[in-house]
């Protein structure tokens, strides 16, 4: 093997669900391993032991990548996502904002060889989440979207962006350059699922209700209004009661309205000025967020890839670490 095409890193994106690995060498190929039923929840919810946790995060990182580990004993290994919460390997602590690719490799959090169990002396790195505190003390984290905010640096026009990556907890981040300078957090995701399981509003919807776009659009509009996210989910319950001109589907609507209510929100705190980018890959919940913003008459400067652009961030916080 040449020394252009000798793996240099491993990076794992290891969030609360989903479990990938990539071997390889900046600016060269890359090898990808998916594990499933590995992420983080999963795991806390099964290992049920009195065993630490870093050696059985350590057995589980042996078990997929030990052929890597063993081939490149030296080769250091860079982790970003739900890894590095509490509930995680090792918890890395947020960072503040500003931040650049060269400031958050300069602060990774090297997990400490007494939660490395069989891994022990191994350099195993975890990116660190970043935090901000806004206006009236407002504070909101993030972890894995800055490695996919700094991974559409290079892919964008040099100057002022504004990304949405839409989640569980969906981050909208302000770019200035190559600097992550803020960000805002909507917690749109988990609201949704929330509200469709439990309470009142829950045994509104038919478990097996199909999507309907015109009721999604129907609460995007209901949004647009500017009223009161609270008094506009209750309107799912009053619709329901009253059998008054209720939308067909009921979960399409709450779809419509928290998406609705999160892009007026991200309006009345970013504003319009900048080129907003949407980071998320192709399916529903893309689609469904392009018609929102054609409804609210926002926009969009371009699309990227969550899982391209997360990868391509680790990769330069990874090539930075190498420097160091």
């Amino acid at each position: 093997m040449s020394d252009s095409s000798k793996p240099t890193l491993i990076l794992a994106d290891w969030g609360n669900t989903n479990l990938r690995f990539y071997r390889g060498s900046v600016g060269g190929a890359w090898e990808k391993r998916i594990v499933s039923h590995s992420g983080v929840h999963q795991l806390n919810y099964y290992m049920r032991t009195d065993r630490p946790k870093g050696e059985l995060y350590a057995a589980l990182a042996q078990e997929h990548i030990g052929d890597w580990l063993n081939e490149y004993p030296d080769m250091p290994v860079l982790m970003g996502g739900a890894i590095g919460t509490n509930e995680g390997w090792s918890e890395a602590r947020h960072m503040s904002c500003p931040a650049t690719v060269e400031t958050v490799a300069q602060n990774l959090h090297c997990i400490p060889d007494t939660e490395l169990g069989a891994l022990r002396s191994r350099k195993i790195y975890i990116v660190r989440g970043l935090k901000v505190t806004l206006e009236g003390e407002r504070r909101h984290v993030m972890r894995s979207e800055e490695s996919k905010s700094f991974g559409a640096v290079g892919l964008l026009p040099e100057g002022r962006h504004v990304l949405a990556m839409p989640g569980t907890h969906c981050q909208w981040t302000h770019l200035d350059g190559q600097t992550i300078d803020y960000f805002c957090t909507f917690m749109t995701g988990e609201i949704y699922h929330t509200i469709l399981k439990h309470g009142c509003i829950a045994s509104c919807i038919p478990t097996e209700e199909a999507e309907d776009l015109a009721s999604f659009e129907r609460g995007v509009t209901i949004a647009m209004q500017g009223f009161d996210l609270l008094a506009d989910l209750h309107m799912i319950r009053a619709q329901n009661v009253s059998g008054d001109n209720p939308p067909k589907s009921f979960h399409s609507y709450a779809s419509g309205v928290l998406i609705g209510h999160e892009l007026m929100g991200a309006t009345r705190f970013f504003g319009r000025k900048d080129p907003l980018t949407l980071v998320l890959d192709k399916g529903a919940k893309r689609d469904l967020y392009v018609r929102a913003l054609e409804i609210v008459g926002w926009p969009l400067a371009g699309e990227l890839s969550a899982e391209e652009t997360y990868l391509r961030g680790l990769q330069m916080i990874g090539a930075a670490l190498l420097k160091a």
